[in-house]
């Protein structure tokens, strides 16, 4: 689990320092989504670059983006080892 979470955030957060530009207005919304999808297909080991939906949001939202989808992942991950631990005690 450390392993998936260690390339899963060296992807996420390697967005930020391929920072592209365009004319139009960047959705954060579409963003967080794209780079959620990304996430999902990380884990089962796919690679990826910096989604399109991700051009011309500052690096600053990305990371914060980033923290969030990898804090969410850490505490799922969490919650599951604590519920296959409870489980093994019954």
């Amino acid at each position: 689990m450390r392993t998936a979470l260690a390339v899963t955030a060296a992807l996420l957060l390697g967005l930020t320092v391929t920072a592209c530009s365009d004319d139009s207005e960047p959705s954060v919304s579409a963003c967080k989504q794209a780079m959620q999808k990304q996430l999902q297909d990380a884990k089962d080991g796919a690679t990826g670059s910096r989604p399109s939906a991700c051009n011309g949001v500052d690096d600053a939202t990305l990371q914060k983006i980033a923290a969030e989808l990898i804090g969410s992942e850490v505490e799922k991950g969490m919650e599951d080892a604590v519920e296959k631990e409870l489980g093994e005690l019954d």
